[in-house]
């Protein structure tokens, strides 16, 4: 309530006898010194908001000030590389079997590599 009137952390830090911090880069799996919990509920708080979570001192009052999304990383660029992996495959064994039935059922002859040439596959 006193946040909401106006009031600060670093004023509510002193009246309680105790320090007021800045953290500042931490993810989900924790950082900059913060017990899990804290950090559990700074996610879970929109930016320009208040909370409050348990820690070893007692409680945790924060307030959001801003929020960085994380950059792209390695595991989601090989994930995007794989699946794009894995549909070329199916590309070719779905060619495949196309080719496969229509050798079987007409009794046809494809010339593979004018075929290859054609559907982009080299």
């Amino acid at each position: 309530a006193k946040l909401k009137a106006g009031a600060t952390i670093a004023d509510l830090a002193t009246a309680a006898k105790t320090v007021a911090r800045h953290a500042e880069g931490f993810v989900r799996n924790g950082g900059a010194g913060l017990p899990a919990t804290v950090v559990t509920a700074a996610f879970d708080a929109p930016v320009g908001s208040f909370g409050a979570a348990p820690s070893p001192d007692g409680e945790t009052v924060f307030k959001i000030v801003g929020e960085t999304p994380p950059a792209a990383d390695a595991a989601a660029q090989a994930t995007k590389a794989l699946q794009a992996g894995v549909a070329r495959t199916m590309e070719n064994d779905g060619i495949a079997v196309f080719v496969g039935a229509l050798k079987a059922r007409a009794g046809a002859s494809v010339n593979e590599t004018v075929f290859r040439s054609l559907s982009g596959g080299g």
